[in-house]
């Protein structure tokens, strides 16, 4: 059973990673796409997350799951459930990694640290998050057509109960560097990035060891 090898998980101590699923090798003119999605006390709204992740319908793709064993709810038990009902799924690989109370940004480089190495784009989705069904077709064929290595989009801010409140970025934001040094409009849930530009990133954010960027 899962659940039985996430409560052994849960009881370990460092960082402990289990693998679900595979990919259908023989595809090889598809674009593989990686998901990092980070969950802390996320009883209530992980599945929400997980599900809106498969119903973009995209294949192949990798699902990333950091879970804290420090949660306090049964967030361990939907993740279970979750890798239960879609391990056998065609071109699904759900990699869940448990961590013992590290902050977003230790658990993101540990996210991207185990990133699938034939994977095209990664993309990000915290627990409280979902994703709209065009949101990882668009954005890829968007960074495609343009050749980029970084993108980020706008996003709806919704409530509890799926309500929308209005767009995150009222209007188009003006891209100035030193404006975006003081002050980040980009929210992590919308950005994706190339695997190309992955390693140049890591060289950077792996090097931050000061319990000062744990909270940027």
């Amino acid at each position: 059973m899962i659940l039985d090898e996430i409560e052994k998980m849960r009881n370990e101590k460092d960082i402990q990673i289990r693998t679900y699923g595979s990919f259908n090798r023989s595809n090889t003119n598809s674009t593989l796409v990686s998901v990092i999605v980070r969950s802390y006390n996320g009883e209530r709204f992980i599945l929400d997350a997980l599900n809106s992740i498969l119903e973009t319908h995209w294949r192949p793709i990798e699902i990333i799951i950091l879970y804290d064993r420090s949660s306090t709810d049964m967030t361990h038990i939907k993740i279970a459930k979750f890798i239960e009902e879609h391990k056998q799924d065609e071109d699904l690989m759900i990699k869940l990694i448990v961590h013992d109370r590290m902050s977003a940004f230790r658990a993101l480089l540990v996210g991207l640290n185990n990133v699938e190495s034939s994977s095209k784009y990664i993309f990000f989705l915290d627990y409280d998050n979902i994703f709209y069904p065009n949101k990882i077709k668009e954005q890829v064929e968007f960074m495609k057509r343009n050749n980029l290595p970084f993108s980020f989009s706008n996003q709806y801010i919704i409530d509890e109960n799926g309500k929308i409140l209005g767009l995150f970025l009222p209007k188009p934001p003006k891209i100035d560097l030193k404006k975006e040094i003081e002050r980040n409009f980009i929210d992590t849930n919308t950005i994706c990035i190339s695997s190309e530009f992955l390693p140049s990133l890591l060289k950077y954010l792996n090097a931050l060891q000061d319990e000062t960027f744990d909270w940027i």
